[in-house]
């Protein structure tokens, strides 16, 4: 009777699992990965400690910003190329840039329970920045790109081209409104109904005033 041939050199399945009992290159890696953020993270302070650095660092950023658009000329490399950078993407928007450094560092620095910024703090200062370049940009055409710089030209273009000249102004205010609405945390109803009230209040300090300045003036008549 003729016996089966045996095949050599086939590991039996047992040795061949027993070689992949380690850990992947894959889980070292994350492994690595967890441990050097875990030092990062007790070098780096508390989490509140965290917070006050970024807030500090952005207002240097807001002053600096401030400082170099408002005096210019040679405040070293580094400072002159950040103003040129700045002037050259915003244009005429380029003051908003430390405004909306220092918001965020009041942010930062503040007592509120959370990350510094929200989803909606994202969304709306894109769209009002987008918004305020486009617009600049659009009151000028493209032959000044001084007006909404580089980042002007290229949403006024997009928007020019897909929604014409009165449609691009037109989306880019609403974005604008949008935005501020975003930042602000509010709605249409909201504001409305603020707004109504600080009518009212106004109306009652005029009367009040008028009232106080009838009654001061009667006995000089």
């Amino acid at each position: 009777m003729a016996s089966s041939p045996k095949v050599r050199g086939a590991a039996p399945r047992s040795r061949i699992l027993s070689r992949r009992v380690g850990p992947s290159l894959r889980e070292r890696g994350a492994a690595a990965w967890a441990r050097a953020g875990a030092v990062l993270g007790q070098l780096a302070g508390s989490p509140r400690l965290r917070r006050e650095l970024l807030g500090i660092a952005l207002i240097l950023a807001a002053l600096l910003s401030a400082w170099v658009l408002g005096q210019g000329g040679e405040e070293g490399r580094l400072v002159d190329w950040w103003g040129r950078a700045l002037v050259a993407c915003c244009g005429r928007a380029t003051p908003l840039v430390p405004i909306l450094l220092a918001l965020v560092a009041l942010r930062a620095l503040g007592g509120q329970v959370g990350p510094v910024l929200e989803a909606r703090h994202l969304l709306g200062g894109f769209a009002f920045g987008m918004a305020v370049v486009g617009l600049l940009q659009l009151g000028v055409g493209r032959a000044d790109p001084t007006a909404g710089g580089y980042l002007g030209v290229a949403v006024a273009s997009l928007a020019r081209e897909g929604l014409g000249e009165l449609g691009a102004g037109l989306s880019l205010f609403v974005a604008g409104v949008f935005g501020v609405f975003l930042l602000a945390g509010t709605d249409l109803q909201t504001f409305w109904g603020e707004l109504r009230a600080l009518g009212r209040l106004l109306a009652a300090a005029g009367r009040r005033a008028g009232a106080a300045i009838a009654a001061v003036a009667r006995p000089i008549v």
